[in-house]
């Protein structure tokens, strides 16, 4: 141990006597000397030391021999050329520099330590102009950057400015970024009412905005302002606008994300007013968008009615606007329209509002009124306004369970109870009234009158449809026409199976009821020519020649005219006298006493009483 004391003894008194080269400079003349780059080293002077230094004296940095006099900071070494390190080795680097090849400060310059000392330093760096005051430049940067450091002598250009511009003085304890940036947003701005839109709402193509440092941050916004929307690179004027928008305003910080839209719909916007077409013009292209940045706003178009007067009315003069709900401005009117009223109603879908008028459609029940199954005169069932503006109208096969019958039913197709309307037994429409066509589709019409009070309905109604409209109670697959000379009235009766007392009637009559199931095929004539051709003669006895067989060519056409319901027929009579006739039933329906005949024969084909009457069974 004692050996190794001496040792170090003497190697200390050694080193205590070597003279060493140290670097000597002052920052206040040299600004070098702070820097410590190897092209200021290679400028500083030499001065021989036993122990070289470099320190911090009153913000000035300086190198040479260890000084025994009090200073701030000292850090001393003991080769030679030691002294060239930045100190302190913490010491604050900054980009400095100025003028256009500032702009991007890493391209062409390198960080150096301050001037002068500070522990708390900071770097700076200031754009400034003369002339332009905008934020964002498309294509050119017209501007001029300075950076430096906080600590930099108060008559430096960038310190200077500082002063000048200090909210533009961007301070922190780096400054390598560049004087701007680039962020591409959507630029554009379109009034939403007109017919072509120059795609601001659907736009995806970007274009840089350049965000000076200092100024606002790089960021993009959409402000939507009633029809208007806006988007593009967000600055100071921006921001003023956007917080008076409040969430009619989205900022956003990433490339074009300004594209997106919250929520939006198209409806038609125009008000009679200004444009009369508004009010039946269905081919007027006033489309907009209406949109929102709400997520709980409700989206959706009306249409509003009143008379100039302030009277609703239903055609003639009125005032008629069209437009996006949650734009409507007056409370009063908002809540009317959100209450689906008569004069305003609302509509979900795009465009929804082009429809030119309410929903009206014609209201009845067959129940109350027979004309809504019948549709004898369509003109005069009631109509209404649906509460739906985008209802349909329809027309329904309904059962009553009371008096087990099928029933009409016409109206607004929201307004029934129904879930669904489904063919055939339930059609539905889109037109203003439409509901006026027979339900099912296929459903028949007859002719219904009675002569007791219309002698026409007697004659031939093949080209007459006075008479004709469908069946009041609807049978399926069962829809019959009807027409019958009445037993006790000898009048003719038409109509349809299914009505009252006709059933019963045509089934008490069978075959003398005429029955058919296709479109007026109840249209015959009461009386109808004879059609049949027969033989006609009388003779005494069984040898007479009206006795024996007869031609067939010697038969004649009846005479009298057929009633409906009635058959033609010829006939062969013998009389207990054996008196032999031949002839048309229907001519000596009166003149023949059935009691005093022993044998008769008809039949119903022309020509059919020919033969002998010595072969009849």
């Amino acid at each position: 141990m004692r050996i190794f004391y001496y040792i170090f003894y003497c190697f200390s008194s050694l080193t205590a006597t070597i003279a060493l080269e140290c670097y000597k400079c002052q920052s206040d003349i040299d600004a070098g000397c702070a820097f410590a780059t190897l092209n200021h080293v290679r400028q500083w002077d030499i001065e021989i030391c036993s122990e070289c230094a470099v320190w911090i004296k009153n913000r000035v940095t300086f190198r040479g021999c260890k000084p025994n006099s009090e200073v701030d900071q000292v850090e001393g070494c003991r080769l030679n050329s030691c002294n060239d390190m930045i100190f302190p080795r913490n010491r604050l680097q900054c980009y400095q520099c100025g003028g256009r090849d500032c702009i991007f400060p890493n391209k062409t310059y390198s960080p150096l330590p301050c001037e002068n000392f500070v522990s708390n330093d900071q770097c700076y760096t200031i754009v400034t102009d003369l002339n332009v005051t905008k934020n964002y430049v498309k294509n050119i940067f017209p501007f001029k950057t300075f950076r430096g450091c906080m600590s930099d002598d108060e008559n430096s250009a960038g310190m200077q400015k500082c002063r000048e511009n200090r909210r533009f003085c961007v301070k922190s304890r780096t400054n390598a970024y560049p004087a701007y940036t680039n962020l591409a947003c959507i630029q554009c701005q379109d009034n939403t009412t007109t017919a072509y839109p120059k795609n601001c709402f659907n736009q995806t193509e970007t274009m840089p905005c350049k965000s000076i440092v200092g100024r606002v941050p790089a960021k993009c916004y959409t402000r939507f302002d009633g029809d208007f929307v806006t988007r593009g690179c967000y600055d100071e004027n921006v921001a003023r606008e956007c917080n008076q928008a409040g969430r009619q305003c989205h900022v956003c910080q990433r490339a074009g994300c300004n594209g997106k839209m919250y929520r939006a719909t198209k409806c038609r916007k125009c008000d009679s007013r200004n444009d009369t077409r508004c009010i039946d013009d269905a081919f007027t292209y006033d489309y907009g968008f209406c949109m929102t940045a709400n997520a709980k706003e409700k989206l959706a178009c009306y249409r509003w009615e009143e008379a100039f007067c302030g009277i609703l009315v239903v055609d003639g003069t009125k005032i008629v606007q069209r437009g996006c709900w949650h734009t409507i401005k007056d409370a009063a009117m908002k809540q009317e329209c959100m209450l689906n009223t008569t004069r305003c109603k609302i509509c979900d879908g795009e465009n929804c509002n082009k429809k030119l008028h309410f929903q009206r459609c014609l209201i009845c029940d067959s129940r109350i009124d027979d004309n809504c199954s019948t549709l004898k005169s369509s003109e005069t069932i009631p109509t209404q306004v649906c509460d739906d503006y985008m209802d349909e109208c329809h027309a329904s096969i309904e059962y009553d369970p009371n008096t087990k019958t099928n029933y009409t039913t016409r109206g607004c197709l929201s307004q029934t109870k129904k879930s669904s309307c489904t063919p055939p037994y339930c059609l539905s429409c889109p037109e203003n009234s439409c509901n006026s066509f027979p339900v099912p589709s296929s459903r028949i019409k007859c002719h219904h009158c009675d002569e007791r009070s219309d002698p026409s309905c007697a004659s031939d109604l093949k080209r007459n449809i006075k008479y004709l409209h469908y069946c009041s109670n609807y049978i399926p697959h069962d829809e019959q026409c009807v027409a019958f000379v009445d037993e006790t009235t000898q009048k003719l009766v038409r109509g349809c199976k299914s009505d009252k007392n006709i059933a019963e009637k045509c089934a008490t009559l069978g075959e003398k009821c005429h029955r058919c199931s296709h479109e007026m095929c109840n249209k015959l004539p009461k009386y109808a020519k004879p059609g049949i051709f027969c033989i006609k003669c009388r003779g005494d006895g069984l040898t007479s020649a009206c006795a024996a067989e007869y031609p067939i060519g010697d038969s004649v056409i009846c005479r009298s005219d057929v009633m409906l319901g009635d058959s033609e027929k010829c006939f062969i009579a013998i009389s207990r006298a054996n008196v032999v006739q031949r002839g048309c039933l229907i001519d000596n329906r009166r003149s023949i006493n059935r009691n005093d005949v022993k044998k008769w024969h008809e039949c119903d084909a022309s020509g059919c009483n020919r033969e002998n009457v010595q072969l009849l069974p």
